[in-house]
């Protein structure tokens, strides 16, 4: 099972009920350094060094603008620093550089999948038990362009590369508020919910800041627990792909609840006092897996 977006994930067959979860992950800082994107940012700013007053000069205009005066600016401006660009980018390292970092980045996505395909099929035993390795993929719809000023891990690059690694074996899930809904309290009858239970983003008094990837459930029956956002919807993300009756989203079946309306005191967030309550929740999932 694999939930994309937050660049987490693992791979598991599509058995009746997951037994246990394995976590792998590929975050945009490793995917920036095994590909060689960071030495190569490292290389160009050296290599345009020479040309600094002419980068300084173009950054003084633009061409978004709607004066006619100001284009004209730019447009000299573009033509007088263009020889010195020109000579500098031109120049043989350049193409090298972009040949080996394409070189890279396709490098590591298909070892990730490599060893990722190769420790589910030693978890799940499949060339003992005979049966086919499938990989539930959720299919998120975004662009995957990372925070800004920055790129993260290429998403429909990583999908091609799963379909490359396991031909024919990826089913691709709608992941649609997989990471709102509670993968262990939530069970899903002849398209009904015998019991569906919300998760809300934890927020720190202490830090005054959201916890990142870590989710709770607000339930009056159960003692709150703490979920990891990712293996919470990558598990759900899995029980959708291989329930049987289960529907293609967790927001279509008929009789659902609704999600409760953002604003009310005690639904938007749930608030921790302090870091000992997350420092449990973390040495009990490590106990867990």
């Amino acid at each position: 099972m694999l939930r994309t977006g937050r660049c987490c994930g693992g791979c598991a067959g599509l058995l009746p009920a997951v037994k246990s979860v394995w976590q792998r992950s590929l975050t945009a800082g490793q995917y920036y350094r095994q590909s060689g994107i960071t030495e190569h940012a490292k290389e160009s700013k050296v290599w345009m060094a020479g040309i600094k007053p002419q980068q300084d000069e173009l950054s003084q205009v633009t061409n978004y603008t709607a004066s006619l005066q100001r284009y004209r600016e730019y447009a000299d401006t573009t033509l007088r620093t263009r020889p010195a660009m020109w000579a500098e980018m031109s120049k043989r390292r350049w193409s090298n550089a972009r040949f080996r970092l394409y070189g890279g980045k396709q490098r590591t996505v298909a070892k990730f999948w490599a060893e990722t395909v190769k420790g589910a099929k030693v978890r799940c035993n499949s060339a003992a038990t005979g049966r086919p390795l499938a990989l539930a993929y959720g299919a998120a719809g975004f662009s995957g362009s990372g925070s800004i000023g920055s790129k993260g891990v290429p998403v429909k690059q990583m999908l091609r590369e799963a379909c490359k690694q396991l031909p024919g074996h990826v089913v691709l899930v709608h992941e649609f508020r997989t990471s709102r809904v509670s993968s262990a309290r939530t069970n899903v009858v002849h398209g009904q919910a015998e019991s569906f239970r919300w998760l809300y983003p934890v927020r720190s008094m202490a830090k005054r800041s959201r916890i990142r990837g870590l989710m709770c459930s607000t339930s009056n029956v159960i003692k709150r627990r703490f979920y990891d956002r990712d293996v919470s919807a990558a598990l759900n993300i899995a029980s959708i792909a291989a329930g049987p009756g289960r529907p293609r989203e967790l927001s279509s079946w008929r009789g659902r609840p609704a999600m409760p309306n953002p604003g009310r005191p005690g639904q938007e967030w749930v608030c921790v006092r302090d870091r000992g309550l997350l420092r449990k929740w973390q040495r009990r999932h490590q106990r867990q897996r």
